[in-house]
């Protein structure tokens, strides 16, 4: 019966509005009824794999998604949900393998590029996650985790208009958080845009009060006083 590729979407559908509603439990008994009926079916198992992430069951994800990879000809994806759960696993070396998997099955795969960037970044090798992350927001220029900490290494550079740019895409997504206003002004700050850059401190500043963070409004606050003084 629902062999068929619409009534397959229609589960799909169905589970997805599921979870909108945080409804797990009935996500969970439609996307089970899927593999009992489509049993080859990779979305059913890559939904499952997804919905047991959500829900932090990281082994139960990783026995979908390995099955989903037999059933997919599309397996970049799969083999970058299977590196994100490894790595929550504090498991490196097999995160690293599956996201040369991910890549080798599809180098323009911006989230594959993104994840071995920010793997090689925690492993202390800057330059070629700078190379990684430069290639994941060509790939995909609003791959937001991307420009975050590409616009670090871009500012360890003193690339300060290339950081600007990433730091913008930062806060126009994440407007609430104050680290990106606060890194976009340092990178103001060295593009010479000196009220712009004394302006998102400030924005920071706010921003970190309102969340109850007073190192950050501090650090804020104290570079506005040092900027204010060099004016």
């Amino acid at each position: 019966m629902a062999r068929n590729p619409r009534e397959a979407n229609a589960y799909l559908g169905i589970g997805s509005i599921q979870i909108q509603r945080q409804d797990y439990e009935a996500a969970l008994s439609i996307y089970e009824e899927m593999v009992r009926v489509i049993p080859g079916n990779a979305q059913a198992y890559e939904a499952l794999g997804n919905l047991y992430i959500q829900q932090e069951n990281y082994d139960q994800a990783l026995v979908y998604l390995r099955r989903g990879l037999q059933a997919s000809s599309d397996k970049s994806n799969l083999y970058v949900n299977i590196a994100n759960i490894q790595m929550l696993q504090d498991d490196p070396e097999s995160a690293r393998a599956s996201l040369e998997q991910a890549l080798r099955a599809d180098d323009r795969n911006a989230r594959a590029q993104n994840q071995m960037g920010y793997l090689l970044f925690q492993e202390g090798d800057r330059d070629a996650a700078y190379e990684y992350l430069l290639r994941s927001v060509r790939l995909d220029p609003d791959l937001i985790s991307a420009h975050a900490l590409l616009g670090q290494l871009l500012l360890e550079r003193e690339l300060y208009l290339q950081a600007v740019l990433s730091y913008r895409k930062v806060t126009e997504a994440r407007p609430n958080e104050p680290a990106g206003f606060y890194n976009l002004g340092l990178a103001l700050w060295g593009q010479g845009l000196h009220a712009q850059a004394l302006s998102n401190i400030e924005l920071a500043r706010v921003l970190y009060e309102r969340q109850g963070d007073t190192t950050g409004a501090e650090r804020a606050t104290e570079l506005i006083n040092f900027w204010s003084a060099q004016r």
